[in-house]
């Protein structure tokens, strides 16, 4: 997916993304903005899938779940990825564990990287160009443009951007690995689930701790879907994602709309709509 028209915060990190109701819509919309693109020379010259009928094949996989994933979680968060994975038993497929790399060590390569991305990315809006009146920027664009500074600052680019870039490839190194022996990786999407308006300010690295699961996927540059797969006491939604080996966007998408249409996301989407209205 090209990034052309994206103002840039983490190069090597950005994705366009989509927000969708359904797999089908996802589909959709990511069989009309994937593909080369001239303005955009990271895009990849690829074939693109029609990802419509893709996802409708009858495909069978061999699922890894990933156990080091599953470490601090909630216990509805557990519960809820347990009835997926028997959903996924019970139409068919192959379940398999194993073993990667730590989310940790992801979150604290992102930190670094991501912070020293986007230190670079803002660097161009300058006093020159654009005035030295800073309120258009968040205080957590702030707080990232300063650590990121911090970390090529001279002394500290071999110790910490350095080393950042070096575990980074082990990343993708030990998901090329894994994809040897399945298909797709099935993992929470994050330990909990959301908390109240405001009350994350209690908690200075909720944010942080709930993008963890996350990180992994997106260092290696991984094609991943989350989807609703459950609700906790609180009836607040849980995610679970699928993460697909490079160019298997089609895999991924087939196997969740596999699970939409099973178990219509046990009413998740339906509920949370009601309580809209």
């Amino acid at each position: 997916v090209s990034r052309y028209g994206v103002i840039a915060m983490g190069s090597s990190w950005d994705c366009p993304g989509t927000l969708t109701l359904s797999v089908e819509d996802a589909a959709l919309i990511l069989g009309k903005i994937a593909g080369k693109d001239p303005y955009d020379a990271t895009s990849i010259d690829a074939p693109v899938d029609n990802f419509l009928e893709a996802i409708k094949e009858k495909r069978s996989y061999t699922i890894g779940i990933v156990e080091d994933y599953f470490d601090g979680i909630d216990d509805d968060v557990r519960k809820a990825i347990d009835k997926s994975i028997k959903v996924f038993e019970g139409l068919g497929h192959k379940i398999k564990r194993i073993k990667l790399m730590s989310p940790d060590y992801s979150i604290s390569v992102y930190t670094i990287l991501q912070r020293a991305e986007v230190s670079s990315n803002l660097g161009r809006y300058d006093g020159v160009r654009y005035g030295n009146n800073r309120s258009a920027f968040g205080n957590e664009a702030k707080k990232r443009s300063m650590l990121g500074a911090y970390v090529l600052a001279h002394g500290y680019y071999d110790q910490f951007y350095k080393r950042g870039q070096k575990v980074r490839t082990l990343i993708i190194e030990d998901f090329k690995k894994a994809f040897k022996e399945v298909d797709i990786l099935l993992a929470p999407t994050t330990p909990g689930t959301a908390l109240k308006l405001g009350e994350s300010d209690k908690y200075p690295f909720f944010g942080e701790l709930m993008d963890k699961l996350l990180e992994p996927a997106s260092a290696a540059g991984l094609p991943a879907i989350s989807i609703p797969c459950g609700l906790d006491s609180k009836e607040m939604p849980i995610g679970m994602q699928l993460v697909g080996n490079y160019l298997h966007e089609s895999d991924v998408m087939n196997l969740a709309y596999q699970f939409e249409k099973e178990t219509s996301y046990f009413g998740v989407i339906e509920k949370g709509l009601q309580k809209w209205k």
